[in-house]
């Protein structure tokens, strides 16, 4: 046994003194700082890497197409066909251009910077679990929209922009999931990212959906004798429900949200509608119909109130949580009633020393 031991001790005395020579075995590895970034879903950010940029440039394409070389043009039909939620032309480009702009930036993103500037797995959950196919497939249904509205097939248009609302509402609530980035902390991913999609979902449900739906109900002034539908009034007391269950679920999602871009898209589409008036008048919706501008201020009011609100209210809970700790046991350790306990003492104490 004692043989044994001793052996054992010179083996192990002639390793420390000779280590064995393991890179002569294999080939010295090159560290790449890659794997670290993306470790995982490279075959997924590669295909939105394609897909992204394509079906953005094609839906940008079909729109400015549309735009401004078709007869009539998408905003010719806009005016022809005039509803009581037709926005001015002028100020739904505006915001359409913010979109596309932004759009463009988020291809960029992710075609053009290099991984250390942007591929960090934060932004890389964003793209692929946020965004995904469902964020292709909308963009792919937008560039089909135009040629559709443009042509004055309603039905058709209004089918689609369903189908987009239905996509984008999916990948909205799949950005909230996987917490949708801050101003503050991501700023690039927060313009670039979850910008044009919330402004792309607003006006959506805003702006376009109930504006195709008036058209393919052919609650519309007729563009060839000028005059209102049959049954116009009525009409106008059911658009005066659409404006208010539209206004209540963006009401809701701003409440929850509390996002302050959402509450400005919101009131701007709003203004948007309520200053386009039948042949450009500058009483807007309130010569055309006063129950429906009044429902749109309305709900613009409530909107705002509903972002206050809710600002207020999450205030509110984080102060009342402001002081407490986590212990390991499950229990909480108030420190604000830790500190009035300690004063109480003290009191106590110095009402002792002074008796």
């Amino acid at each position: 046994m004692s043989d044994l031991n001793g052996s054992s001790n010179n083996v192990h005395r002639s390793i420390q003194e000779n280590p064995p020579n393991r890179d002569s075995n294999r080939q010295s590895v090159v560290y790449d700082p890659s794997y670290d970034i993306i470790p995982i879903e490279t075959n997924d950010i590669v295909r939105l890497k394609i897909f992204i940029p394509l079906a953005t440039l094609t839906a940008l394409f079909s729109n400015l197409v549309c735009a401004l070389l078709v007869e009539p043009s998408m905003g010719e039909v806009n005016d022809l066909y005039y509803t009581l939620l037709t926005p001015r032309k002028f100020l739904i480009g505006i915001y359409w251009l913010l979109i596309f702009a932004c759009q463009l930036g988020m291809s960029f993103m992710i075609v053009f910077t290099s991984n250390q500037r942007y591929r960090t797995e934060e932004t890389k959950q964003t793209f692929v679990n946020g965004l995904g196919i469902s964020y292709v497939c909308a963009l792919f249904g937008f560039a089909f929209w135009p040629i559709f509205w443009s042509q004055e097939m309603f039905i058709l248009s209004t089918i689609i922009l369903a189908v987009i609302f239905l996509l984008l509402t999916y990948v909205m609530h799949s950005l909230w999931k996987h917490s949708p980035p801050t101003f503050i902390h991501r700023p690039f991913s927060f313009v670039l990212i979850y910008t044009p999609v919330q402004l792309f979902h607003q006006v959506l449900l805003t702006v376009d959906l109930p504006q195709s739906l008036l058209l393919s109900l052919k609650w519309y002034r007729s563009p060839l004798y000028d005059n209102w539908e049959s049954h116009q009034q009525l009409h106008s007391w059911i658009i005066v429900g659409i404006v208010v269950v539209v206004g209540l679920i963006n009401s809701f999602i701003i409440y929850r949200t509390r996002e302050i871009l959402r509450t400005v898209a919101f009131v701007y589409l709003l203004i948007a509608i309520l200053t386009k008036g039948d042949n450009d008048s500058k009483l807007g919706k309130l010569k055309d119909s006063p129950q429906v501008a009044g429902a749109l201020i309305a709900m613009g009011a409530i909107g705002v109130f509903s972002f206050v609100f809710g600002f207020f209210e999450l205030d509110g809970r984080s102060g009342g949580r402001r002081g407490r700790i986590l212990l390991e046991d499950g229990g909480i350790f108030e420190e604000e009633e830790d500190s009035s306990r300690s004063r109480a003492m003290g009191q106590e104490q110095a009402r002792q020393s002074s008796a």
